[in-house]
């Protein structure tokens, strides 16, 4: 019988084979920002709704159908892919979205004589996953280029004329930061 699954893996119970996992965990939460009101309680922006957080544990016992390091592997590679996946508690996905394994842990481990891992107890941590972000570079925005070159073209025109460019160089500075950043 099939208690879920995510990816490759299912979480089942059958008469050879039992890998189940408990401690299950979901958060669900709001997005919010506090923001100052002078001589008063902050107001309270909300954003929007935090991505979902899902974690739980897998006991692992060495058998003839679970290799505890095996799957300790398995787990690891899915999470080191970066490649999100449908969860499924028994047949129903928790979400319309799919969700990224963000963190496999270890714990309890048991080793035999020979250096095997016999027992271990993974808890997996799982995020929601809406779509693909884009890394963010500061200070490198073409806004914040515009910006930068808008306050330096208004520094050099308040300068004292004894201190500015003469009309065609300031023209010549003023097109090429136009072909950089682009016209305003």
């Amino acid at each position: 019988m099939s208690l879920g699954s995510f990816s490759s893996k299912t979480f089942e119970v059958s008469q050879n084979k039992i890998y189940t996992f408990d401690e299950y965990s979901r958060e669900i939460a709001l997005n919010v920002e506090d923001q100052e009101v002078d001589g008063d309680k902050p107001s309270t922006y909300i954003k929007g709704t935090n991505l979902e957080q899902i974690s739980f544990n897998i006991k692992l016992i060495q058998s003839s159908s679970i290799n505890v390091e095996t799957e300790i592997n398995d787990w690891k590679s899915i999470c080191e892919a970066a490649t999100p996946y449908m969860l499924f508690i028994g047949n129903n996905p928790v979400s319309n979205n799919k969700y990224l394994l963000t963190g496999v842990s270890l714990s309890d481990n048991n080793y035999s004589i020979k250096g095997d891992q016999v027992k271990s107890t993974l808890k997996l941590t799982f995020k929601e996953y809406v779509r693909a972000g884009v890394k963010k570079e500061e200070g490198t925005s073409s806004e914040a280029k515009k910006a930068a070159s808008k306050k330096t073209s208004q520094k050099k025109k308040s300068s004292s004329s004894a201190d500015s460019m003469s009309d065609e160089d300031n023209a010549r500075v003023t097109a090429l930061e136009d072909s950089v950043f682009g016209e305003e």
